[in-house]
């Protein structure tokens, strides 16, 4: 991980260690397995994405299996001393994954979206979609012992039918990846701690009316005459090969005239670039984002933090925008942010 630091980080004083913990999805089948991508990208092909065989917490995860190689299940285990306070930055490199990250009996209080400072705010799990990045602080103030990391698969993450790519995968079956918080001075037993008990773990964000940014950031503009992007996400076949698309084109990658060499030449967009420009510099930009599928899409702007300024509910693909609540005077200001289902 690079990890950067600000010296005027608001919440530099609130933690007296820190680590960093990642969790990811894995497939043991290499990406040009004639049943993995090549499948994938057939004209035949009629399942939805793979799916992963398992997942891990910082690289070590859990697997039963019986070949020789194999080897007892280890645990990412994290040392803390009784008394302190602990820094977690808890980044999610999954492919297709969406967890519920918690530790049992300490609470996780979130100081930072995305490299965004924000005000304290305390939940008991933390659910966290690909590519996004939290901070939470936990504080060792519990019963000197050890206590299970959480990383639950979100119910919604992956989307099958009878068709799709490894169907059958354990990771159904094992969907609780787990790691160790171990005390100091405590004997390193396997951990007999409950977890928090819920009846979902769902495909959303942290609400948003609790992730305040700290900073005090220009105003979110407003007015008619911001201009507006429409953009609607799908899952649809393209010349008989499935394809993500935004308004129903699929970026295609020019290998012999990349998109940047183009920008630098001066040179006309291709269609299959999904360009969406505009020419003023520090113009704001009011992004809509429609999700005609039934599951959910994290949405990331590279380079850019967003404000996220409004949030339909599932299934309100045709939901008008004036009957949305709309929040220009303290939003989330993030990169990644959960884009939520059709139905």
């Amino acid at each position: 991980m690079l990890i950067i630091h600000d010296p005027n980080d608001p919440n530099k004083n609130a933690y007296d260690y820190e680590y960093v913990m990642t969790v990811a999805d894995w497939y043991h089948t290499p990406t040009g397995d004639p049943g993995m991508l090549p499948l994938l990208r057939s004209a035949n092909y009629t399942g939805i994405d793979p799916v992963p065989d398992s997942a891990d917490i910082s690289g070590v995860g859990q697997y039963n299996c019986t070949i020789p190689t194999c080897v007892p299940p280890k645990f990412a285990t994290y040392k803390v001393k009784k008394g302190k306070r602990y820094r977690f930055r808890i980044i999610n490199m999954s492919a297709m994954s969406q967890f519920w990250v918690s530790i049992d009996e300490h609470p996780l209080t979130i100081i930072e979206i995305d490299g965004i400072p924000i005000h304290p705010a305390t939940v008991k799990m933390l659910p966290i979609n690909i590519a996004q990045r939290y901070s939470v602080i936990v504080s060792a103030n519990q019963p000197i012992g050890n206590y299970w990391i959480r990383a639950h698969l979100s119910n919604c993450s992956l989307p099958v039918n009878n068709a799709t790519i490894n169907v059958n995968s354990p990771i159904f079956k094992n969907d609780n990846i787990t790691g160790i918080l171990h005390y100091d001075d405590a004997p390193f037993i396997i951990p007999t701690s409950e977890g928090y008990h819920t009846s979902e773990f769902n495909c959303y964000d942290v609400n948003s009316s609790l992730l305040k940014p700290y900073q005090q950031y220009p105003p979110v503009p407003r007015g008619e005459d911001i201009r507006r992007i429409n953009i609607t996400v799908a899952i649809q076949r393209i010349n008989f090969v499935i394809d993500a698309t935004m308004n129903n084109s699929s970026f295609v990658p020019d290998f012999t005239y990349p998109t940047n060499q183009r920008v630098i030449d001066g040179a006309d967009f291709l269609i299959s670039d999904n360009v969406y420009s505009y020419n003023k510099l520090n113009e704001p930009v009011e992004i809509v984002l429609n999700n005609t599928e039934n599951r959910t899409h994290p949405f990331h702007l590279h380079g850019h933090a967003f404000w996220i300024i409004a949030l339909g509910e599932a299934g309100s693909y045709n939901q008008s925008l004036d009957s949305l609540k709309y929040n220009f005077d303290d939003p989330p200001l993030r990169d990644t942010a959960t884009v939520k289902e059709l139905g």
